[in-house]
């Protein structure tokens, strides 16, 4: 249960972080913002015993893509956002959700990112 709790505890703090810069980050900064805050998730990935493991890995994965193909939009960069989305899509099938289609993915991040409030989103 140690694991659990302070993978849980690590998790939180690391949201926290992202929502408490993200207001002021240019897209550039929420890249970075956004590449910190899964440098947490990927820690837990493979312990069983943690918060962030198996579906869940993959649903905090897929969101991270989703972003990342906003962000990729926002400065114009079509290519990467496109592959952004086919690997959302592909983490959100992994991750047990029962509707991995684009579109969904796009609206289900895109009310999580009202909460971000960033300069990008």
């Amino acid at each position: 249960m140690r694991d659990f709790f302070e993978s849980a505890e690590e998790v939180r703090r690391a949201g926290e972080t992202l929502e408490a810069k993200m207001p002021e980050a240019d897209c550039e900064a929420a890249r970075v913002l956004l590449a910190d805050f899964m440098a947490v998730i990927e820690k837990y990935r493979d312990n069983p015993n943690t918060l962030i493991s198996g579906n869940a890995y993959f649903s905090e994965l897929a969101i991270y893509q989703i972003r990342l193909a906003h962000i990729a939009r926002r400065q114009g960069q079509e290519a990467d956002a496109t592959r952004y989305e086919a690997e959302a899509i592909e983490s959100c099938k992994k991750s047990g959700w029962s509707s991995c289609e684009l579109s969904v993915l796009q609206r289900v991040v895109g009310e999580m990112n009202k909460s971000l409030r960033g300069k990008c989103f």
